[in-house]
Formats: structure tokens, C-alpha cells, sequence
């Protein structure tokens, strides 16, 4: 089962768009009607709305302007579909055996400007909600470095219990170790760091990282008319393994190596 989310960005239009059947011919799960949530951490409990239901085969679109007037300012929204009516409030967020595909079953997000739009894939596995501490390593943050053009890391977190609390991230240079800039993130929360000012360099190139929080990042990137928009997000370490093996035996010692290396303290 997925979870999605959906961020807001400046006066830019989002654009969630959720799929009630599998990208595969013969799914492991018996097609059914799905209510849509939307949801959000108070930090004590999982508020939950009830958004609209979903007919098997079919497809639902989400609009930032469209989300429940009960949400309050700056909450992070997150979103989720499921088979059976739930209560208004939940202790932990749920599992459930669905959407788990090869390929994966997929959400499309998409921001759009008065002239263009970009859209890139928009969910945050159940898997994930377990990972009770993890870290965050990123070596290439997709800095667009041409004159004028900013990026943002979204840089997204969400675990099983609503508590949000408050990790820390670091801009660091590879090569010489040097902190070029650090901040803080929380849990269940769709962070956004500014990455502006910040020159990757080939000679000694950044990386983004967090020592104490495991979150997905994903790169924005926008000049100050947004006509021109880039939204992608680098991949996972096991990625570059054969296969995409997340268990492969190298990975922890690779991750542990680095995470020493970098000076954060």
C-alpha cells in the first residue's frame, strides 16, 4: 500500500493523480472499490477525511485547492486509499497488502505554472513507515546550476506513529568533508530546503544527508517565472547494486562508511 503526499509550493498548482487498479495484468489482490483519505499528523494522532471513493479501473484527481477546509495551515497533507470506511482519527497509520507490484504501482504529482507544467512519481511506500530511525544519503542533490534557476529538496518523511519530531540535515562537500550548510527537518512532515546559493562542484561535489532521519527526497527545480520547471529525484543507494538489491550485504558498510566520513558534528 502506498501513501502520497502533496506538497505546496509558492502559488503553483498540485495535482495528485491516484490509480484504483494494478500496473500488471494479474495482481495479487482481488480489484475493489477504495475510499480515498487525506490525512495529517498533529502529532498525537493521524487526522483522517474522508475524500472521495474510487470505483476498480478507475482513476481520481487530488487538487491542492480542493483539500478539506479543516486542514490546518502548513499542515503536511498526505494521502491514501483504502478498502474499508475508517474512523476520523487514528493512533498509528495502516498497512496493507496491496499495490506491492513489480513494476511498482505508481502516483503521479505534478505542479503546474500559467505556462508549463512538470509531473514526476508521488508515492511513499508502507515499508517505509517502520524504518524507526534510518539516515538519509543523497550524493548527487540534482542542483540545477545555470544562472537564475533555484532548487528546492523536498524532502519527505512519514512513519506509522503521528509523532513529529525534530531531526537535523547537512549540506556537505564529498571531497573535503566541509559543512556548507545545515538545518533541521521533521518527521511526517514534507520538508522543503532551500538549496540556493550552493555550487556543486565537479572538484568537490555535495551531498545531502541526515544522520538521524530516513526520508525521500525529490528535486525541484524553477526559475522566477516558472516557465521553466524540473521535478526528479536521485535514487537510493542499492539502486546502483545489481538489480536494485536493497539487502545486498555491501550497502550498510558503503552507507556506514560515508556517514563517518562526513564531518557533521
Amino acid at each position: 500500500m502506498n501513501y502520497y503526499f502533496l506538497p505546496k509550493i509558492f502559488s503553483l498548482s498540485t495535482t495528485l493523480t491516484l490509480a484504483n487498479y494494478s500496473p500488471v495484468s494479474k495482481p495479487h489482490y482481488n480489484s475493489e472499490k477504495q475510499f480515498i483519505y487525506v490525512t495529517y499528523s498533529t502529532g498525537e494522532v493521524w487526522k483522517l477525511f474522508l475524500f472521495q471513493e474510487i470505483a476498480p479501473g478507475k482513476t481520481a484527481f487530488i487538487e491542492s485547492k480542493n483539500l478539506p477546509p479543516a486542514i490546518p495551515e502548513g499542515a503536511s497533507v498526505f494521502i491514501f486509499m483504502h478498502p474499508k470506511r475508517l474512523p476520523d482519527t487514528l493512533p498509528k497509520l495502516l498497512a496493507y497488502p496491496m499495490m506491492e507490484t513489480d513494476p511498482h504501482w505508481r502516483g503521479n504529482l505534478q505542479f503546474r505554472s500559467p505556462t508549463t507544467a512538470v509531473s514526476y512519481q508521488g508515492e511513499y511506500p508502507d515499508n517505509m513507515l517502520k524504518i524507526p530511525k534510518g539516515t538519509l544519503l543523497v550524493f548527487n542533490p540534482l542542483i540545477q546550476t545555470q544562472e537564475g534557476i533555484n532548487t528546492l529538496v523536498l524532502s519527505i518523511n512519514i512513519t506509522s506513529n503521528p509523532e513529529i519530531k525534530t531531526c537535523t540535515y547537512f549540506i556537505s562537500k564529498l571531497v573535503s568533508g566541509e559543512v556548507v550548510r545545515k538545518g533541521d527537518m521533521k518527521t511526517n512532515t514534507i520538508n522543503t530546503v532551500d538549496m540556493e546559493g550552493l555550487v556543486n562542484s565537479v572538484e568537490d561535489p555535495l551531498c545531502f544527508y541526515s544522520p538521524d532521519m530516513v526520508a525521500l527526497p525529490i528535486f525541484f527545480s524553477y526559475d522566477p517565472s516558472f516557465r521553466f520547471l524540473s521535478f526528479e529525484h536521485s535514487y537510493p543507494m542499492n539502486e546502483f547494486c545489481i538489480f536494485g538489491d536493497s539487502k545486498f550485504p555491501r550497502i550498510t558498510e558503503i552507507r556506514k562508511h560515508w556517514m563517518k566520513s562526513l564531518s557533521y558534528e
